[in-house]
């Protein structure tokens, strides 16, 4: 209802105190419950397979088969584990799990090592994260996935035909557009393949949307910002389909637009600031990628250019330095992960290293599960276990991690940067100020050292005049003091000197291994039980013209080096044979503008996946990104200019009963802002945000906040200061484990997990998300700056106050009805000043679904 500002009506005023707190009611509170029963949502049955496939069999097949599975010498205790009924039916103790129930599952407690059944496996406890993977699986059911004729498609005899005759693994097609009855509708070829579709289901799309609503719907899209009040007026008055493509064009423009569309990459790159599964620790160049992802965004890099970047940069030829430097940093890609630093078995964290940049590659770019074929053929997809190990020596020959002289900790591999002039001379500057301060540091460690000495020698002579007196008590008090003293200045010095120093400008980069060699196939996926070597090379299911096989020397200039075959791997996934890159960014692309993708598991194109709702649209949007030199503001620009994007959220009857679920997109999808626009738009609206770009993320020189000792310098807590405390939220450390308390909006509102690939967010509705809104300092901050400003404004009255804050935060004019409510609420607001009588206003609108969902 466009006219109901205020979320929670006449009920808002029960919700504030006379302290001007805000109070939840029990109708919001019950609910709130009354969703959360079907939230999260659950992940559909593709999901549940791929976590089996890449987290639960390989773990089972690894340390379990030899004893528990069909094709084991002895079946211990009568119990498989290789079968979802075997593993339910259980040995001669029973069932080996209770679905949903992981504390009574007999397998969990045996591998946590709890008293009663047999600690297993016997070789040794397994490591947490495989034991917490098992854990999810039993708490979401235990389901195991089998194949069957179902999983499939069905060849044109009825029976199930091959995985190799896959609609995705098939070439691009470029078919007729289609004809359509009613011609006026469509705009251009995207409309006649959406309008065909609905032709032949024998419904009509709705009505187009608003101006209104479409301006705000295209500023969210393009930028995750609302349009500010000129902007509204001015694309507002533009007239037709031109002031449209003016306003998606200044869109388009805008430093917002990379800074939202990066964002939406780096979920793919499992991007964070922080190092480490089990630790904080600190990833202080990693800031560099991320400014990388923004600019190639909001300069428009070709897409083809922008992956081969990430995946080769640093053996691409280059021209200048500068263009050295952004190859090298692009590589941050396969780089900066969640990799287990502490993990003593070196081996195994090589291997898991490239089973996550497999991971990646596949998902990312390809949108194929290929960790499900590290253990064994992918029971699927035609993927052999040998096309996996093919890529395994890809990355295995390439370095990502570097050992340390001392302790369990690996680190990752930095590279320096070349150093512009000015960076130089700022270095140089930095030095000066640098050996200052550990100049000082040394000379305050000296004396405390010193005076410790002298009262150490003081109360020797006590001890030998007075026996334990008074005095000497007085001195060992003295010299504890010093000593602590001296010792907090060594702490210091060596701070300064290990974390303080200016260095010059490096990124987490890879590089090819100086003695590059294929993989051989880790059985069962254990990498100390191998078998055959296999040729480093690609997926044999792409039909792609690169070479099959990867020398381990190319040409380079006048000489030869050695390599990886990440080189190749670049050429391979752009070749023209190989038709899923470009049908996946299309399909990311559409994802991220209309809320779902053609092909709805945009992370997973195989068998288990989501049949794609218009197949040829598709092909059609990967023919245009690749015909348009790979353009992704292009192929933007035309989705959003068609007649389907701009239609209304409006419900239909007879459509809605025909296509409940809006697959074949009769209206536009309403959907909830992700967390980062959530933030910005109320930063925005409030006059608070801070468009400056770039930079580091990281407290560099907190003192208190991170542990100094020793490198690689473990993170007890990050403190937003000054500096970052109202940027947009993309430049905000992104942590891997929980968020940063001062932005809690990412923790409440879905902020994807940055250990994974995370093509699709999930989307849950939960109380603690409105008791946020409600009660959250950072909404009750801004809702007092959006106050201060507006009365402290140009405008003259109360009306025209609320006309200004209505526009800017909801990008449309204010009703009357708007008006109305606003003021009788204002006049009957209760205790307090008329600041905070306007503060709570602003607030109301903040938590309203009309600011919260994007229409």
């Amino acid at each position: 209802m466009p006219n109901s500002v205020l979320r929670y009506g006449s009920d808002w005023a029960t919700m504030l105190g006379g302290d001007g707190a805000v109070r939840v009611p029990w109708a919001l509170l019950a609910a709130g419950w009354a969703c959360s029963a079907a939230a999260p949502l659950a992940a559909g049955a593709s999901d549940a397979s791929e976590f089996f496939e890449t987290s639960v069999r390989p773990v089972l097949a690894g340390h379990c088969y030899q004893c528990h599975s069909r094709d084991a010498p002895t079946v211990f205790a009568q119990l498989r584990l290789d079968s979802g009924p075997a593993l339910l039916r259980g040995g001669r103790s029973g069932p080996a799990v209770v679905p949903g129930d992981p504390d009574a599952s007999r397998l969990i407690r045996a591998l946590r090592h709890e008293a009663g059944p047999a600690p297993m496996p016997p070789a040794g406890k397994l490591r947490e994260r495989e034991i917490a993977d098992l854990e999810e699986w039993v708490r979401q059911g235990a389901a195991w996935p089998e194949e069957s004729a179902s999983d499939v498609e069905p060849g044109g005899d009825g029976q199930p035909s091959s995985p190799r005759d896959h609609w995705a693994w098939q070439p691009l097609a470029e078919l007729a557009w289609p004809e359509v009855d009613d011609g006026s509708w469509s705009t251009g070829p995207i409309d006649r393949f959406v309008l065909a579709r609905l032709e032949a289901a024998g419904i009509a799309p709705v009505e187009p949307a608003d101006r209104y609503t479409l301006l705000r719907r295209l500023a969210l899209d393009l930028t995750g910002l609302p349009l500010a009040p000129w902007q509204v007026h001015a694309f507002a008055r533009l007239p037709g389909r031109a002031g449209l493509g003016a306003a998606v064009d200044s869109l388009l423009a805008s430093p917002a637009f990379g800074e939202r569309w990066g964002r939406h990459w780096l979920d793919l790159a499992a991007y964070a600031d922080t190092l480490g599964l089990g630790r904080r620790i600190p990833a202080p160049s990693a800031w560099r990628y991320r400014d990388y992802v923004i600019e190639a965004f909001n300069s428009d890099k070709p897409y083809n250019r922008f992956v081969r970047e990430q995946v080769a940069g640093d053996v691409l030829p280059f021209q200048t330095d500068a263009q050295r430097r952004e190859q090298l940093i692009a590589t941050g890609f396969l780089s900066i992960g969640p990799w287990a630093l502490v993990d003593q078995d070196k081996l195994q964290l090589q291997m898991d290293v490239v089973d996550h940049q497999i991971d990646t590659v596949g998902r990312a770019l390809l949108g194929i599960t290929l960790g499900c074929a590290r253990c064994h053929d992918h029971k699927f997809d035609p993927v052999p276990q040998r096309d996996y190990y093919a890529l395994a020596g890809i990355f295995r020959s390439t370095r990502t991690l570097e050992a340390r002289m001392s302790g369990v900790f690996s680190d990752v591999r930095r590279t320096a940067l070349p150093e512009t002039p000015e960076e130089l001379r700022a270095r140089a500057d930095a030095l000066i100020v640098w050996q200052a301060e550990y100049d000082e540091a040394v000379q305050a460690q000296k004396w405390a050292e010193e005076r410790v000495e002298a009262l150490r020698k003081e109360l020797q002579r006590s001890e030998a005049v007075e026996a334990g007196g008074d005095g000497a008590k007085e001195l060992s008090e003295r010299l504890a003091a010093a000593q602590s003293e001296a010792r907090a200045n060594e702490t210091e010095a060596a701070r300064i000197l290990h974390y303080g120093k200016p260095a010059p400008p490096a990124a987490l980069a890879l590089a090819d291994d100086p003695e590059p060699e294929d993989a051989r196939i880790c059985l069962g996926g254990n990498p100390r039980s191998l078998g055959l070597a296999v040729p480093r090379g690609f997926l044999s299911i792409v039909p792609a013209q690169a070479p099959a096989k990867i020398a381990n020397r190319r040409l380079i200039g006048t000489g030869f080096q050695k390599s990886s075959g990440r080189l190749e791997l670049a050429d391979w996934l752009f070749d023209p044979g190989n038709p899923l890159p470009a049908r996946v960014m299309a399909n990311r692309v559409w994802q991220h503008l209309f809320g779902r993708g053609i092909v709805a598991s945009v992370d997973n194109f195989g068998t288990l996946g989501e049949r794609p709702t218009h197949p040829a649209l598709l092909d059609y949007l990967a023919l245009r990104l690749r015909s348009q030199d790979w353009s992704v503001k292009a192929l933007v620009r035309e989705i959003v200019l068609s007649s389907a994007y701009g239609l209304s959220a409006a419900h239909d009857q007879r459509a809605g009963a025909v296509d409940p679920d809006n697959l074949l997109l009769w209206r536009a999808n309403r959907r909830r802002l992700e967390a980062e626009a959530i933030r910005d738009s109320v930063l925005h609206a409030a006059g608070s945000l801070d468009f400056r770009a770039g930079g580091p993320s990281l407290p560099l020189r907190s003192r208190g906040s991170v542990v100094m000792a020793q490198p690689p310098f473990l993170a007890r807590s990050f403190e937003l200061g000054a500096a970052l405390r109202n940027r947009r939220t993309v430049y905000l450390p992104a942590l891997r484990k929980s968020q940063l308390k001062q932005a809690d909006v990412l923790n409440l509102f879905d902020f994807p997990d940055p250990n994974t690939v995370a093509g699709r967010r999930d989307v849950t509705t939960v109380p603690t998300q409105a008791l946020y809104l409600m009660n959250s300092p950072f909404l009750v901050k801004q809702s007092a700056a959006a106050a201060k400003a507006l009365l402290a404004g140009t405008q003259r009255s109360d009306e025209a106050r609320v006309r200004a804050f209505l526009l800017r935060a909801l990008g449309r004019p204010a009703t009357e009805a708007d008006v109305d409510r606003a003021l009788r609420y204002l006049s009957g607001a209760g205790p307090g000043t008329r600041e905070q009588a306007w503060a709570r206003y602003c607030h109301s609108v903040f938590a309203s679904n009309e600011f919260l969902f994007r229409g």
